[in-house]
Formats: C-alpha cells, sequence, structure tokens
C-alpha cells in the first residue's frame, strides 16, 4: 500500500428508515475496511482515516440536528482522545438544529432543488450543472432527480449487504460440513446459485476468508 491515501471519504443516500440505523452503517464501515487489508496483512497503520458520510431524509436519532458528528469515545476518560481515525458524519436535511448556515442551505436544496433553494455560491453551481443536464435533449433522458438516484443507490447498496450476508451464511454452514443442496434448503435459496458459491467457497478451505471468496465471486461475474 505504498500509496495509501490519508483519507477515505464514503458518502450515501438513505431515504427508507433503518430500522438498525447505528448497527447497519457499523455494517457497512466493517466492510470498507477490511477492504483495504490484505488477507494475512496485521500492520493496521495502512488503515487511512475514514469519514462515512450519510445524507438522510428523515432524522435517526430524534434530536432535530441538521448534522450528527459521531466519534467514538472513553466513557471514563471523555477527553481521551481515541485516535482509531474512524468518524461518521449523519447529515439530516429536515434538521434545524446546529450546523451552519452554508449546511442548512445545502440540505434545503437537496430537500427541495426547484430555484427558492438557489441562495448561496455552492447551491447556485449545483443548479446550474442540474439546469445544463435538464436542457440537454440527450442527457435529459438519462436525468434523474436526487431523490431518485438517492432510492437506487439505496437499494444497490441493500442489495450488496444482502448478497454478502447469504455468502456468511452459506460459509457458516460449510464450515459444519454441510452440502450445497442441505444448505440451499436451509436458506430456502435457490440450489444452482448456493452450488457456485459453494464452488468457489471451497477453493479456500479450511479458512474461507471471505474478503477472497467475495473477491472471487465478483471476478467471475465481471467475465
Amino acid at each position: 500500500f505504498p500509496d495509501m491515501v490519508a483519507n477515505v471519504f464514503d458518502i450515501e443516500p438513505h431515504t427508507k428508515k433503518e430500522k438498525e440505523f447505528a448497527r447497519t452503517m457499523r455494517f457497512r464501515q466493517a466492510k470498507i475496511d477490511s477492504r483495504r487489508m490484505k488477507s494475512g496483512d496485521d500492520d493496521f497503520s495502512h488503515l487511512p482515516n475514514l469519514y462515512v458520510i450519510s445524507i438522510t431524509n428523515y432524522d435517526p436519532f430524534g434530536q432535530d440536528y441538521m448534522l450528527y458528528t459521531i466519534y467514538n469515545r472513553c466513557k471514563e476518560v471523555p477527553m481521551l482522545e481515541y485516535d482509531d481515525g474512524l468518524c461518521y458524519l449523519y447529515f439530516n436535511t429536515m434538521g434545524t438544529l446546529g450546523g451552519s448556515e452554508s449546511i442548512k442551505n445545502m440540505l434545503n436544496y437537496i430537500q427541495d432543488s426547484r430555484k427558492n433553494a438557489v441562495v448561496d455560491e455552492a447551491t447556485s453551481e449545483i443548479s446550474n450543472y442540474v439546469e445544463s443536464v435538464r436542457s440537454d435533449p440527450v442527457r435529459r433522458e438519462r436525468y434523474m432527480t436526487f431523490g431518485e438516484k438517492m432510492d437506487l443507490l439505496y437499494k444497490e447498496g441493500r442489495e450488496e449487504g444482502r448478497e454478502e450476508q447469504l455468502l456468511i451464511q452459506i460459509i457458516k454452514k460449510l464450515e459444519k460440513g454441510k452440502a450445497p443442496e442441505q444448505i440451499a434448503d436451509e436458506l430456502e435459496e435457490d440450489v444452482a446459485r448456493v452450488t457456485a458459491i459453494c464452488d468457489v467457497a471451497k477453493e479456500f478451505a479450511p479458512n474461507y476468508d471471505i474478503n477472497e471468496i467475495w473477491g472471487q465471486l465478483h471476478a467471475e461475474e465481471a467475465e
């Protein structure tokens, strides 16, 4: 990792209320971190600072803040610096407290991108870009509103998370010596699909490194 960047920013929208919002973010952060390390590498200085940034159109914590900044802290010594390089930034388009005027303007524009929401230089630049897309006949056909894009990204993220959870379940059952047909029956999944995953996973037995298996599965899909 000679060219490892100092900071990684993961920005994702959330337009559907998560039942376990904080734990969902924990899972997403773990996935990102795991992809920054090679299998067997125990030098965690390779991990960059990670900023998990989420934009929601609902208040995930019910405190009416437009921005929630969350770090890991020590309960006994609140001022103790715990530098694990992880920071969560949750932007709530419906919030009224905290933040700044520029953040408020941006969140208002994200929530409602009509002309009357253009109130400063940043929102003006975004609005000009949106209008240029809308006025182009070719690009207009491919144009998606911010809300539509957020919904699409949300669905893609949920599907990827479901696939990874399925892989974890299959690996656990392989470790118990179960056959693909039995695994498919217990998980109520398609036998052919489970068998294909098992065939790849068995190449990494007995350790079943999930990152290696995940990478191999997606490499085969891309071929």
